[in-house]
């Protein structure tokens, strides 16, 4: 076990162990925590104690798992399909003017920016930070790149990173909930407190309409005031980063309220007997719910484009259930505009279906640069619509987001670059690396580094010289490793696999005669 797993870590597949202080203050890294017993900060002892209230010396109460990025990359180089990949886009990309891909994006071009976000983001990102730091200033020199045959200085820069709202803010610092939840319109983001919903409300997306556009003046569709505002300028680069650097944190634990009302959308009605509120236009009846879920359920897709729709319908109940993330993307953009064409008023369903149309253009994988304007205008006069129809409550800060969706795709590139489905789903696979549910993160680190060892090693791997060990049909050779069944390997064998993998190194090539 030990020879295995030295040869892991000279191919660069290991991982760091940091001991970390239970109150999320500081990692007992460095030259000065590395000897400490104590956090210096909450003066918690860095190791467990025991049920009798002993300190178990020497076994850490709280311990972070760290695998290091330069090794990762310098491992993607080592394969020559995987190098070959990494420079597609310098060498085999199609320039015609839109986006396919986040090389075509603005913020690509700008990489070579001398500006860099900083350290100050999460105690137990610190050790990626030092090493996008170093990849960033000096380089990791020496990397051998397989494809072309030759050593380069490795560098690298951290774009953007892929988290859902919530996250977002844990990892950023900034704020996303109550009167400034929204981060780019910041301190003229638009926010009423609903008293009686106990909710924020974000409205007032006339403001982002042309200064003469009739939706201005009217008042009765929408707060009972005219618009004369204009849309706040999104923050520069250099005005963000002073506003980072004016905060002061350190790491660990430690007015009137007004209500929005309908403004008319659905007024009371006096009847003979009582006075009461009539359906809202957007509620279905009983039939129109059997009618959007009778289409549902006789929708046929192909396969793999979606969950068996016919699964998530149930018709006693007359509701939907058991939909995948994923399933809910494809409802909104492609089947929800078939379903509800004989359903709701005109002017709700054409909202909704605009809507829906948006989010499918938004997540086409070319991008027209020139269309995005029009995108934008659509999506703005759409939200404006949907203010006209539902109440202030419907608005939360997800729906606002929407408006500036269309500046992150100018930016960023395509969408689907930066999806969180692969996530999610690798969420799945990590659990099942789990063995010993006591030290779960131990159980899944060693998992994931097997799966590695496992992945990187089939890249050498060639129909005509297979390598000891490994299965005869390649499309088997991935996988959870905890699905394959643990057998010993005999000492002549283990070395007939070393010496396969040596071989198949071009690092070794020069010594090997």
């Amino acid at each position: 076990m030990y020879e295995a797993k030295k040869t892991l870590t000279d191919l660069g597949l290991e991982y760091i162990k940091f001991h970390a202080c239970p109150n999320y203050c500081v990692l007992y890294r460095g030259p000065i925590l590395e000897s400490s017993s104590e956090c210096p900060k909450c003066h918690l002892s860095r190791w467990k104690v025991g049920k009798d209230g002993q300190v178990r010396v020497n076994v850490p109460a709280k311990v972070m798992w760290y695998f290091p990025i330069i090794p990762i990359f310098k491992r993607m180089f080592k394969s020559s399909s995987t190098a070959e990949l990494m420079s597609w886009h310098a060498n085999n990309r199609n320039k015609d003017g839109k986006m396919r891909h986040p090389s075509d994006s603005p913020s690509w071009r700008n990489v070579d920016c001398p500006q860099e976000p900083g350290n100050d983001i999460d105690v137990y990102l610190q050790p990626l930070i030092d090493d996008l730091k170093k990849l960033w200033e000096e380089g990791e020199p020496n990397v051998y790149d397989a494809h072309i045959k030759s050593f380069f200085t490795l560098k690298a820069i951290l774009m953007w990173t892929i988290n859902d709202f919530p996250g977002y803010g844990n990892l950023s610092g900034c704020v996303n909930k109550g009167y400034r939840a929204c981060p780019v319109c910041g301190d003229q983001t638009v926010a009423k407190y609903l008293s009686r919903s106990r909710k924020m409300s974000y409205q007032g997306h006339c403001r982002y309409l042309d200064l003469y556009h009739p939706y201005r003046r009217q008042r009765t569709a929408f707060n009972g005031e005219q618009e004369f505002g204009c849309a706040p300028e999104p923050l520069s680069g250099e005005e963000v980063l002073g506003q980072q650097q004016q905060l002061r944190f350190s790491f660990g634990k430690g007015g009137s309220q007004e209500r929005w009302s309908l403004h008319g959308k659905n007024t009371p009605e006096v009847g003979e007997k009582r006075t009461y509120l009539p359906p809202a236009p957007y509620t279905l009846s009983r039939k129109e719910k059997k009618t959007i879920l009778a289409s549902l359920y006789d929708m046929k897709l192909p396969y793999g484009h979606a969950s068996n729709i016919r699964n998530c319908v149930s018709m006693i109940y007359m509701k939907l259930y058991g939909l995948k993330s994923h399933d809910c993307h494809i409802l909104l953009q492609q089947l929800l505009p078939v379903c509800i064409r004989s359903v709701l008023p005109k002017n709700v369903r054409v909202s909704i279906i605009r809507l829906c149309f948006f989010f499918n253009s938004l997540c086409n994988k070319v991008v027209d640069v020139s269309k995005l304007n029009k995108l934008q205008a659509d999506v703005i006069l759409t939200l404006c619509e949907l203010e006209k129809i539902f109440p202030p409550s419907f608005f939360d800060v997800m729906i606002h987001l929407m408006v500036h969706l269309v500046r992150e795709l100018r930016l960023c590139g395509p969408v689907f670059y930066r999806w969180m489905f692969p996530f999610e789903r690798f969420n799945k696979i990590l659990k099942s690396y789990v063995r010993n549910r006591f030290y779960p993160e131990g159980s899944i680190a060693e998992g994931y580094l097997k799966e590695e060892s496992i992945e990187f090693c089939s890249e050498f791997y060639t129909g005509s010289s297979r390598t000891a060990g490994l299965p005869k049909d390649e499309e088997k050779i991935s996988g959870p490793i905890g699905s394959v069944t643990m057998k010993s390997v005999a000492e002549k064998e283990r070395d007939e696999a070393h010496l396969s993998v040596l071989r198949n190194n071009s690092e070794v090539e020069p010594y090997v005669m």
